[in-house]
C-alpha cells in the first residue's frame, strides 16, 4: 500500500521540522525560516501547512490569510510547495488537493499562490507549476526582475561605464557595512522625496533582521569621505544575491555611487551567483521603463514572477 499523503496545519511545535525542510529544499531562501517569517506574525496571519507523506514532512507551504483569502505568503515574495526530491509530480498534485480541500473546508474562498522563481532553485522544483495547471489555476499577475547570470562577464552599457568612470574618478569606496540605520534612514529619506513611500521594512525591523541572520543580509555602501552616499542592502541566498533595497541621494546620484556599488557586487562580493534587482513594476502592475532600462544597463535581463489563483467556490 502506498503511503498516504497528508497536509497538515503548522504550529510552533514543529519549528525544527519546518526550518529542516526549507533549507533542505530545492527552491532555497531564508526568508522561509521561521526567525524571518515570524518577525511580522502581528501584520500576517500565518496559515502555513506542512505535507506529509506516511506521516514523514516532505514540503513546507509558507502561506498567510486574510479573511477568504490564502496567500503563500502575503509577507514574502513568492512561496508555494518547498521540497525536497520526495515531492514527485505525483505528489505535488495530489499535496495542492489536498490543501484546497483543507482550506476549503475551513472557508476560504481562493488561494494565491506565488512560485518560487527558477534561479533560486538549486534544483529542478516545478512540479507545482503543472500541480497549478492541473487544478485550473489562472494566472493573475506577472511582475518582472532583472538578473544577472553567474558567471557572465557583465556587459554595461556606454550610460552605466560612464557613470562608473565618474564614480572612480571621485574616489568613492565601497565596503560591505554595518550602519543599518543610517542606511535605511537615507532610503527613507530618498523614497519620500520621489516616491512619497515608505521603505516596508523599519530601521528596527531591518537591524533586528541583520541580527537573526548576519551571514545573509548584508549591506555594502558607497562612501566619500565618510559620507554616505548610497548603497545596496543584499540578501544573500544559496544561488541568488538578491538586491532588496538600492538607494542613493542626489550627491550620489551626480557620481555614480550606485553604479560603483553594483560593480562591485557583480565582479567581486558575488561573481559566481545571480544578481537579482528585484521588481521594476509600479504597485498596479505597469512597468516602470526606465527603472528597468537602468537594471539592464548592468546586463540584467527579465526573470518574471508570478501570481496563480485557484479558485476555491
Amino acid at each position: 500500500m502506498s503511503p498516504r499523503l497528508t497536509v497538515e496545519r503548522y504550529t510552533g511545535a514543529a519549528r525544527e521540522e519546518w526550518d529542516h525542510l526549507v533549507a533542505t529544499a530545492r527552491a532555497r531562501h531564508f526568508f522561509f525560516e521561521r526567525d524571518y517569517m515570524d518577525y511580522h506574525a502581528d501584520r500576517f496571519t500565518d496559515c502555513s501547512f506542512i505535507v506529509r507523506l506516511g506521516g514523514r514532512g516532505i514540503a513546507a507551504f509558507p502561506a498567510s490569510i486574510d479573511g477568504p483569502e490564502v496567500v503563500s505568503h502575503g509577507g514574502l515574495t513568492f512561496g508555494g510547495f518547498l521540497s525536497g526530491p520526495q515531492l514527485t509530480t505525483v505528489h505535488a498534485v495530489s499535496a495542492l488537493e489536498a490543501l484546497a480541500a483543507e482550506l476549503k473546508s475551513a472557508g476560504v474562498r481562493q488561494l494565491i499562490y506565488k512560485p518560487v522563481p527558477h534561479i533560486y532553485h538549486v534544483a529542478p522544483a516545478e512540479e507545482d507549476l503543472y500541480a497549478l495547471y492541473a487544478a485550473g489555476a489562472v494566472l493573475v499577475g506577472r511582475e518582472v526582475s532583472a538578473a544577472v547570470l553567474p558567471g557572465e562577464s557583465p556587459r554595461y552599457t556606454d550610460e552605466r561605464r560612464r557613470a562608473l568612470a565618474r564614480a572612480h574618478e571621485a574616489g568613492i569606496v565601497v565596503a560591505e557595512d554595518d550602519q543599518i540605520e543610517e542606511y535605511m534612514t537615507l532610503l527613507r529619506t530618498v523614497l519620500r522625496a520621489r516616491h512619497e513611500v515608505d521603505p516596508v521594512h523599519t530601521e528596527t525591523e531591518m537591524r533586528l533582521l541583520t541580527k537573526r541572520f548576519p551571514n545573509s543580509i548584508r549591506l555594502f555602501t558607497a562612501r566619500l569621505d565618510r559620507e554616505l552616499l548610497g548603497g545596496v542592502l543584499v540578501y544573500d541566498t544559496v544561488r541568488v544575491a538578491h538586491a532588496q533595497y538600492i538607494t542613493t541621494g542626489a550627491r550620489g546620484r551626480e557620481l555614480g555611487a550606485n553604479d560603483i556599488v553594483v560593480d562591485h557586487l557583480l565582479t567581486a562580493a558575488f561573481p559566481a551567483k545571480y544578481l537579482d534587482f528585484g521588481i521594476s513594476n509600479e504597485r498596479n502592475g505597469e512597468l516602470n521603463a526606465g527603472l528597468m532600462r537602468n537594471k539592464e544597463g548592468f546586463g540584467a535581463r527579465a526573470v518574471v514572477h508570478d501570481r496563480y489563483l485557484v479558485d476555491l467556490t
